[in-house]
């Protein structure tokens, strides 16, 4: 038995080095895409470093009023979370959740497109090896993570539509964006609708579907112990699931506060930089710059959120160089904050037996 685990060993460690060097490969290009939309915006002029430091010196109490609604935004986000977990029947502990979230928000904010490597580690942090039915509550806790994420776009994508709406009836709209502002309104409410089609449908659980497929085939025919034994539990977990409506309407309520307050933040660091730019008109932008958030040439909030923002609020009349700058700020603030959480929350989601000696 030794012997085997000696040999196997080594395989596997060779088996994933191809896999470390694609990723690493993969991080280092959307770094670099980063760093070069950062040139060009600094090229053409719209970034303007400076006006940070006089940030600084002018406006720091709203720079500090921007860090403190940071940090409320990661903690609603853990709370959030939280909500869902409960909704989708995991039984975790509210520092537990919060402290995932954090911790897996603040460390892979460092990395390009962080939305999908913080899922995978708020995943691993919740469902540790060796934990008690660890299976079961993964399919669990993927439905939970995979409510979320339907829940937070769903959200985004209906407070752009609303405010869409809202800035065309008070007449905050150039005339030349009018059509422009209707399309992206009516896109963004049909995309909040597909969005709430496709969370329902999550909601109601399929145990009792048919397990003829393909994927199904090959779980029952999988050894007891593999990996794609342990997925096909994982799954049967997730399809047994079933999530009544009302169990989602704290999470959908939180979902909105945050969102609220992430374009609060975002309004004040145009203030911050010295711009003017009314409140309907960031929420109205705020499903572009979201998804522009999961590209891979996007680390912290730099690259094309910056991009998308420059050109949402530039074809509403924003001067674009005022919306780059304040997108440093924005990234800057949400960098240094959520690394403090994730320092702050590390000791609640560490292993308490990772230094025991057997």
């Amino acid at each position: 038995m030794l012997a085997e685990d000696g040999t196997r060993a080594p395989a596997r460690l060779r088996a994933s080095l191809p896999r470390g060097w694609r990723l690493g490969w993969r991080l280092a290009a959307g770094g670099i895409g980063t760093f070069l939309v950062l040139v060009a915006l600094g090229r053409m002029e719209w970034l303007q470093g400076a006006w940070l430091a006089d940030a600084w010196r002018q406006q720091r109490r709203l720079v500090l009023g921007m860090a403190l609604l940071q940090a409320v935004a990661g903690l609603l986000q853990g709370v959030r979370y939280h909500a869902m977990l409960r909704a989708c029947g995991v039984e975790a502990r509210l520092d537990e959740s919060v402290g995932a979230t954090c911790v897996s928000t603040g460390l892979s904010v460092w990395l390009p497109a962080s939305a999908g490597v913080a899922e995978l580690l708020r995943l691993g942090l919740l469902c540790r090896r060796g934990m008690p039915g660890r299976l079961g509550r993964l399919g669990q806790v993927m439905l939970a993570s995979l409510m979320d994420r339907l829940l937070g776009l769903f959200t985004v994508f209906l407070l752009g539509g609303v405010c869409c709406a809202l800035a065309l009836w008070r007449g905050r709209v150039p005339p030349d964006a009018i059509n422009l502002v209707r399309g992206a309104g009516a896109g963004a409410l049909l995309v909040a609708g597909g969005l709430a089609v496709a969370a329902r449908a999550c909601m109601r659980g399929t145990a009792t579907a048919p397990r003829d497929g393909w994927l199904w085939r090959r779980v029952a025919q999988a050894r007891p112990g593999s990996l794609l034994h342990k997925l096909g539990i994982a799954l049967a977990a997730l399809r047994a699931q079933v999530i009544p409506p009302r169990d989602l309407l704290l999470p959908a309520a939180l979902a909105i506060l945050c969102f609220l307050v992430i374009g609060t933040i975002m309004g004040w660091s145009i203030a911050a930089i010295g711009g003017d730019v009314p409140f309907v008109w960031v929420m109205a932008t705020l499903p572009a710059v979201f998804l522009s958030s999961v590209l891979p040439v996007s680390v912290g909030g730099l690259g094309a959120p910056q991009l998308a923002g420059v050109l949402a609020l530039g074809l509403l009349g924003a001067e674009p160089a005022v919306i780059a700058s304040a997108g440093l700020l924005n990234a800057v603030v949400v960098l240094v904050i959520g690394t403090l959480l994730a320092v702050g929350f590390l000791p609640s989601v560490a292993p308490r037996t990772a230094f025991r000696r057997p």
